[in-house]
């Protein structure tokens, strides 16, 4: 099953220990329900919850099993931890546009480390200043001149474990 988040608004300032946010869900192309949440904390909450639940169900039964770096317990995956995942894979995206933006954007090939590198040009990203990135940092990737797909599949890597 295709679970996916769109039309997602997320209010970074009313955020407290869960995201903020609002967005419609989605299962194998079809819109399924709204959800929100207030950010303080609490789960999501649906406007049709018994739509949800069979959804539940499927990551509970289906989804691998997590566990957390403070215990060995494994525990369910459902669609509250999909959609966390989710919400956390679009903050990273969207990180990742604003970077790709200003420059040519580095980061090592493996994956290590915490710090990246922009690298602006006045006159302009050309062939030949990405050429150039790409012989004096051997050791790093240029997203820049990699398909989107996978430049954007490195960053969230590189920028969150493989959420």
């Amino acid at each position: 099953m295709l679970i996916v988040l769109k039309n997602i608004k997320i209010y970074h300032s009313m955020s407290e220990e869960t995201y903020c946010f609002e967005a419609s869900l989605y299962a194998d192309n079809k819109k399924i329900t709204r959800v929100t949440n207030s950010g303080r904390g609490a789960d999501n909450d649906y406007d049709d919850w018994k739509k949800v639940e069979v959804i539940n169900d499927w990551c509970k039964s289906n989804l691998p099993k997590w566990t957390s770096e403070y215990s060995n317990d494994k525990f369910d995956t459902t669609i509250e931890t999909v959609i966390s995942d989710l919400l956390d894979r679009h903050c990273t995206l969207k990180d990742y546009k604003k970077a790709i933006r200003k420059g040519a954007v580095r980061i090592p090939k493996n994956l290590e480390g915490q710090s990246y590198a922009i690298d602006e040009f006045p006159a302009g990203l050309s062939d030949a200043n990405l050429n150039k990135l790409i012989e004096e940092y051997p050791d790093d990737y240029v997203l820049n001149i990699l398909p989107k797909e996978q430049a954007e599949k490195l960053w969230i890597e590189f920028c969150t474990n493989g959420i």
